[in-house]
């Protein structure tokens, strides 16, 4: 959106529907020149109104993606992401132990999760501009360190998510743990717009000799799969085995990328650990459910599963950093 001369902001930089007001009125008055009185008249508010805003907006320049994100306002470069590019990124983010840390002038941020194993893992890199565009839509709290700053899902965030729940494709998973000694566990209400996958609850488990049932790094195995997935579109149909997604064909040089990363990982899986991948990690259906359909002995899906994702993960290690970016 362009605020001409005739808009009531006059305002001749490019500026996203979505800004805040007291980012156009900082903007309009750091860049523009105009007074803090002419401000206040044109919006019919008191002047210290208009000199608060402005105090506020410079206060949160220490913010290394605040102000980058002012600069590039600044410099008319816009931040024109939708709300849809973002979603990925703050999906990931709600998962507990998940930051994302940021400094000056990087042109990539990186997402890393600590687990209940105490194993810190980065999860891939995120571009600049979309960090930016997620702490100017206050969407993500930072806490300033030495020479980074780190990042958390806000409660604005987590209500953004609710209002926009996973695509289709992705309810079909919270059936599966019924009539089992878990079943309080794994029958929660779903989380800031999405079901918890049958790997992320397995992540939260403990075993008899007190060490967690799925490592960190095996969570974030599994979730990279889920991304492709569901970037590829395939969360669109039900797709079940392994013949029906090597069939399918996205449309688009992203989507046909991440199809054949997907392609590429159920292959190398082969049909048996392939078809529980695609279940639990893509689909999200449940354990017990799984176990049904393929006609496994009850509770051996998990076994299964944790085996499949110590494959994929020597997959994607071999993949190097192409298996790593996210959004």
């Amino acid at each position: 959106m362009t605020f001409g001369k005739n808009n009531l902001n006059e305002y001749a930089l490019p500026l996203p529907d979505w800004l805040p007001k007291p980012v156009i009125h900082y903007l309009q008055h750091t860049v523009q020149g105009r007074s803090i009185r002419a401000l206040a008249r044109g919006n019919d508010v008191h002047p210290s109104t208009i000199s608060r805003q402005v105090r506020k907006i410079e206060g949160l320049r220490d913010d290394p993606l605040i102000d980058a994100a002012l600069r590039r306002l600044e410099a008319g470069d816009g931040l024109t992401m939708k709300t849809h590019d973002l979603l990925p990124v703050m999906r990931k983010m709600a998962v507990m132990g998940t930051v994302l840390v940021a400094g000056h002038d990087m042109s990539r941020a990186v997402l890393l999760r600590e687990g209940l194993d105490g194993k810190t893992v980065q999860l891939g890199s995120v571009d600049a501009v979309v960090a930016q565009n997620l702490a100017m839509r206050h969407w993500i709290k930072g806490e300033r360190l030495r020479k980074v700053a780190r990042y958390r899902l806000s409660d604005l965030g987590r209500i953004t998510l609710d209002k926009h729940p996973a695509p289709k494709g992705f309810a079909e998973g919270q059936a599966g743990f019924a009539g089992r000694d878990d079943q309080a566990e794994d029958q929660r209400p779903w989380r800031y717009g999405a079901p918890e996958s049958p790997a992320a609850l397995l992540a939260r488990r403990r075993g008899v000799d007190g060490d967690v049932f799925l490592p960190t790094e095996l969570l974030v195995t599994a979730e990279r799969v889920q991304e492709d997935y569901e970037l590829a579109r395939l969360n669109q149909t039900d797709f079940f085995s392994l013949d029906d997604v090597q069939r399918a064909r996205a449309i688009g040089v992203a989507q046909r990328r991440s199809l054949q990363r997907l392609q590429g990982a159920l292959a190398h899986l082969g049909p048996d650990l392939g078809a529980i991948v695609l279940r639990c990690c893509c689909q999200l259906q449940g354990l017990a459910q799984t176990e049904k359909e393929l006609g496994w002995p009850a509770r051996s899906g998990k076994l299964v599963l944790r085996i499949a994702l110590e494959r994929l993960r020597d997959y994607h290690e071999q993949m190097g950093e192409a298996a790593g970016i996210v959004g």
